[in-house]
């Protein structure tokens, strides 16, 4: 599994949530519970999630 790397403001929103990063990990990988093919269609899913939000801000 490929390490993930969190943005400021991704960590930003965790720690206002009460989640470390070490938390935010185990939730977004469900703790090595997810097969890492469905994780990595997850990781596609978030980036191109972000990747909108990034040009709604613009």
């Amino acid at each position: 599994m490929k390490h993930i790397e969190f943005t400021a403001k991704q960590l930003a929103v965790a720690t206002s949530s009460g989640l470390s990063e070490e938390e935010l990990f185990r939730q977004l990988t469900g703790d090595g519970v997810i097969p890492p093919e469905l994780l990595d269609v997850a990781e596609r899913i978030a980036e191109q999630t972000a990747d909108t939000l990034e040009d709604d801000e613009s």
